[in-house]
């Protein structure tokens, strides 16, 4: 436990801003995608674990002239050299345009933007709710609110989807794959394979857990998930096979052992006994 005041006297000297994240599971939420720059920069994020916390800090924006500071957000380091940021932003914005472009027409709604992370490490991607929007641990707390009836809270948390924002990681292997399988941008006659679409869906599910968010599985998802099964088993076809019709078996009684029968004496019983 550490206070505000405390906090802020530990601080970077570059910091101005009071970092924290909302969860549920201090743990979990040290192992989270979201921490791996601060871990490296051995800059301290306050956990937020209880449900009234994240409410709170919507409402009281700063402490002492420090603004707090959401880090499933965008997340500005001022101790980095800002002129080879951007340098390296404009070549990698160069360098996936393609991917990008073609991923938001696979997308469609379902991601608002997409830009590339400067902060993922060991993920691919990761998905936020942009600037304006509720984290992903305020979601499942409106979520928990709808299902005990609060129409508010289901309208609110349908009009949060309009605010994810999908970031992938320009060093990671995976996203450098799909950009070499993306098509040239501006390339209207290329049609998209059911194992590449799968592949970009699945880089989104991946995104959306490393970001804190449910799964909603839908039939789209549970056939994107025969695929892969049908290829890693090697599965040609998933047409059924027939029936099996097993021989009619006869009805055959039972076998009673009858040993020690006939030592039975039967004159000693009266018939009302049987």
């Amino acid at each position: 436990m550490v206070s505000l005041k405390e906090y802020i006297e530990s601080t970077k000297d570059w910091q101005t801003e009071i970092y924290f994240f909302a969860g549920e599971d201090e743990n979990v939420m040290k192992e989270s995608h979201f921490m791996e720059k601060f871990h490296d920069k051995d800059v301290e994020v306050l956990y937020m674990t209880h449900p009234i916390d994240a409410y709170l800090l919507d409402n009281v924006r700063e402490f002492d002239n420090h603004m707090f500071k959401d880090i499933t957000k965008r997340v500005e380091f001022k101790d980095e050299d800002e002129d080879l940021i951007k340098r390296r932003e404009k070549v990698y914005e160069e360098k996936f345009s393609p991917l990008i472009s073609w991923l938001k027409k696979v997308y469609g709604k379902e991601i608002t933007k997409i830009t590339i992370s400067k902060r993922l490490g060991k993920a691919p991607a990761i998905v936020t709710n942009g600037p304006y929007g509720q984290s992903a641990h305020v979601q499942q707390i409106m979520k928990s609110q709808s299902y005990a009836g609060n129409e508010q809270a289901k309208e609110q948390l349908s009009a949060m989807k309009m605010y994810r924002e999908l970031e992938i990681n320009p060093r990671h292997p995976i996203v450098a794959s799909l950009l070499e399988n993306a098509p040239e941008e501006g390339d209207d006659s290329f049609v998209t394979s059911k194992e590449l679409r799968d592949s970009a869906y699945f880089l989104l599910d991946t995104a959306l857990l490393s970001g804190g968010f449910a799964l909603e599985p839908d039939e789209a998802f549970s056939n994107r998930m025969l695929r892969v099964l049908s290829t890693r088993l090697e599965v040609e076809s998933l047409e059924l096979e027939d029936e099996i019709n097993p021989p009619v078996e006869e009805d055959v009684p039972p076998e009673i052992n009858l040993d020690g029968v006939d030592n039975i004496d039967l004159e000693g019983f009266a018939e009302d006994e049987f």
